[in-house]
């Protein structure tokens, strides 16, 4: 539209040059058009002559019609509406309606239907999150409130099974990759020898039925895949928009800030391969928000390596005044091979079961001399402890995210979730500290502990399997002590340690990204 006056000279210089094989083609091709020889005629007519003065307004309602209405292009027959009752009535009245008569008061009463398919996307009452509160930016708020949120079940119109069929392809395609998926398809997926990935299994969560029938035009009916992947992708509504990073921004803290997940920003960025991707000033990023319909379940094999992050020993020194430190000796990063089941929904890791590791090389740890001329329960504000035993899996970063119980719901996720350690392994103190909360509850954070670190900090261990033995509430607890035990109790959807760090006057304070706290 924006180079019409260029497309319509183009266009007039074709249908001139052409002009004679275009009606003859028209002229040929005539009796596979269900059309009445006037028809034909005025079609020849307006071709060979009107199309030559086709202005800009025509030219848009034409491309408008024909994009809304592109069902009636692969339609063979129009039938009657559906509920009608079409009988046979015997009489000697001469004055009776015509057949064209009747069809007119029909189609003012109720719409023509064309045949086609209805898919039925089953959706069960699922445990919903209330994103109304979020972990912890809340004062006096320890947990979520928890609704049940029965979804209707969603109606979808196509012209034929392949365009759903398509659709779920293109949707897929999204998720997995296109060579993953292709090579998944045809079998031809490579064993891993070192390290890899190796999709086990790519399945729909809902249940979906099909039924041949016939479809009223008032219906949005699809025949286009792209486009029914787009809905089923988006929603009706799809917003797009376009923001610009700065060259000290992180994928995290960009997502953070316009309320997507990271795992909405690779797919609208597809560009960006890794978190630690960096940006340049005034670089353009895209900002699209999920709203899928369908859930794409895939189950994959993974093996890689994770870093064995050195320990933190801290040797107490009743010589240096307590809060004071001093590195003894410098620690180093191990190597371990991880073996590990993922599950994935629509993207992103619900599960993960730990199969199997090996180390490739050990860490060195870093000795940290700490003063201590009173029993210490002020913590370092410098120096964290990895709260679980390695190796691990990160399958939740702090920051928007989609909530894994609904879809269509959003969240800001307020810690991270520490996974691929398996049930009821150890869970350690951060650092040094009071218990402050002790509680077990049916939703939410589940199993939960809380530790004042008298400086200003606080953190959350939350979806325990249990406490550790001989623990309670009041007690100074040392950095790396065990407190409890990964499990999934509360709103959790596997075993994991969801672990908050959270800075204020209060327990209740702001909540911060643990990373940067833990990686120091």
């Amino acid at each position: 539209i924006v180079n019409y006056d260029t497309l319509k000279n183009n266009i007039n210089s074709y249908i001139k040059a052409n002009e004679k094989d275009i009606i003859n083609y028209i002229y040929e091709n005539r009796n596979t058009y269900d059309l009445t020889s006037t028809q034909k005629n005025s079609l020849e007519e307006y071709v060979s002559n009107n199309l030559f003065d086709l202005d800009y307004t025509k030219y848009l309602y034409m491309s408008t019609y024909i994009d809304e209405n592109n069902m009636y292009l692969y339609a063979d027959n129009v039938y009657e509406p559906l509920g009608i009752n079409i009988k046979s009535i015997n009489t000697y009245n001469d004055d009776y309606t015509s057949v064209e008569e009747v069809y007119n008061k029909i189609i003012e009463k109720k719409p023509c239907t064309i045949e086609g398919y209805q898919f039925k996307i089953k959706k069960s009452a699922v445990k919903a999150l209330n994103g109304n509160i979020l972990y912890g930016m809340l004062a006096n708020t320890d947990y979520k409130d928890i609704k049940v949120d029965a979804t209707e079940d969603i109606i979808v119109y196509v012209t034929d099974p392949d365009v759903f069929n398509s659709a779920v392809d293109e949707i897929t395609t999204v998720f997995v990759g296109s060579d993953e998926y292709k090579k998944y398809k045809e079998d031809k997926q490579e064993e891993i020898k070192t390290t890899g990935t190796k999709i086990d299994n790519i399945y729909l969560k809902e249940e979906i039925t099909i039924r041949k029938t016939n479809i009223s035009i008032k219906e949005k009916i699809y025949n286009n895949p792209s486009k029914l992947a787009s809905y089923l992708l988006y929603g009706d509504n799809v917003k797009s928009s376009v923001v610009y990073a700065k060259s000290d921004d992180t994928i995290s803290k960009l997502a953070l800030r316009n309320g997507i997940s990271i795992e909405e920003f690779f797919l609208s960025n597809p560009s960006f391969t890794s978190i630690y991707n960096m940006f340049y000033d005034n670089q353009p990023i895209i900002i699209k928000k999920l709203n899928p319909k369908l859930s794409i379940v895939v189950e994959e094999t993974r093996v890689e390596d994770q870093d064995i992050e050195y320990k933190i020993i801290e040797k107490y020194d009743d010589t240096m005044i307590k809060g004071d430190e001093k590195v003894e000796q410098n620690g180093t990063n191990g190597t371990m091979r991880v073996r590990q089941n993922v599950q994935l929904i629509n993207g992103q890791i619900v599960y993960t079961d730990p199969l199997s590791n090996e180390t490739i090389k050990n860490a060195k740890d870093k000795i940290v001399l700490v003063g201590t001329k009173e029993i210490p329960n002020v913590g370092s504000t410098t120096s964290w402890f990895w709260p679980t035993k390695k190796p691990y899996t990160l399958t939740s970063y702090f920051g928007w995210r989609a909530s894994p119980f609904n879809s269509s719901s959003r969240e800001l996720h307020s810690g991270l979730d520490i996974a691929g350690v398996g049930y009821g392994s150890p869970v350690y103190a951060s650092n040094n500290g009071t218990i402050v909360l002790m509680r077990s509850i049916r939703w939410d954070y589940g199993t939960y502990i809380i530790i004042d670190h008298n400086n200003g900090y606080w953190t959350v261990y939350g979806h325990m399997s249990g406490f550790a033995s001989g623990i309670k509430l009041g007690d100074t607890v040392s950095r790396g002590q065990l407190i409890g035990y990964v499990g999934s109790s509360g709103a959790a959807t596997g075993p994991h340690l969801h672990f908050e760090i959270r800075t204020g006057a209060n327990k209740y304070a702001n909540v911060v990204d643990p990373l940067p706290y833990l990686r120091k």
